[in-house]
């Protein structure tokens, strides 16, 4: 009973499971999570993933599977990923410790300490390209359409080559009407309707993980420092590691399908 119940709703914790029972029998908790263990239903954190409404995660699977009829991997290696992404001074990770029985959790030995605000943070904007090659841009303040333009000229632009497809999420600031006219006006290809919701599809976000682990281990202190760190672990990122990422690419398509468009491992 308990495992049907788990199963038809996994967030139910044992004390749940519990009260689901309603045929009056005493069953303590202990023995509910014993007998779930037994059953391979083990305690998990939930992976995050974003929430995607019916209509997005169609829109995902139209698009995955008209990419699949279009472009092969030589195809994919003309495409620029671009995105941004905040760093923050201090963030925030699970710190684990081990601590004896009896003492306690809140004795500042035991405790991971928290900064306000996380110390400050920095936001940049990135691209990618199949060969290795990359540009990182701090962005100051919001990233507004004027904000973007300014970038894509001065940064993107001058290293584009004439097979180049830039790609993008649906942020406000890659869809104004400036940014639009922008891109016609130098004859800039994109790549077409880029699902919503869909980091597992931008190879650029693992670049972004990749970043910030490089960055941590820098032990930036200062907002000033930390954009040195980033763009100096920026540029160290081995050029095979992107290689592997546009690799990749095919595969998370292929996921996506195979998941009718809802979000993938990666």
């Amino acid at each position: 009973m308990f495992v049907r119940l788990s199963t038809r709703n996994p967030r139910l914790t044992a004390p749940h499971l519990r009260a689901e029972w309603a045929d009056g029998s005493r069953v303590c908790t202990r023995t509910i999570r014993g007998s779930l263990i037994r059953n391979g239903l083990i305690g998990r954190t939930a992976a995050k993933k974003p929430f995607l409404t019916n209509n997005q995660r169609i829109k995902r699977l139209k698009w995955a599977k008209r990419c699949q009829g279009t472009m092969s991997g030589n195809d994919w290696n003309e495409v620029i990923f671009s995105d941004e992404s905040k760093i923050d001074l201090h963030p925030s990770h699970p710190v684990p410790i081990r601590r004896p029985i009896g003492q306690s959790r809140y004795h500042p030995k035991y405790t991971a300490k928290t900064i306000k605000h996380r110390g400050g943070s920095i936001m940049v904007w990135g691209a990618i390209w199949a060969n290795g090659k990359r540009v990182l841009v701090k962005v100051d303040g919001t990233l507004t359409s004027q904000k973007y333009v300014q970038i894509l000229e001065r940064h993107l632009l001058p290293i584009m080559g004439p097979n180049d497809i830039f790609q993008q999420d649906g942020a406000p600031a890659h869809t104004s009407h400036l940014f639009k006219s922008f891109m016609e006006e130098n004859g800039v290809a994109l790549l077409p309707e880029w699902p919503a919701q869909s980091p597992d599809l931008n190879i650029i976000e693992n670049m972004w993980v990749e970043l910030k682990k490089r960055v941590k281990d820098q032990n930036p202190r200062t907002v000033g420092d930390l954009w040195l760190a980033a763009e100096k672990a920026f540029y160290e990122i081995p050029d095979n590691f992107i290689k592997n990422l546009f690799e990749s690419i095919e595969r998370r398509i292929e996921c996506c399908v195979r998941r009718k468009g809802h979000p993938t491992r990666f």
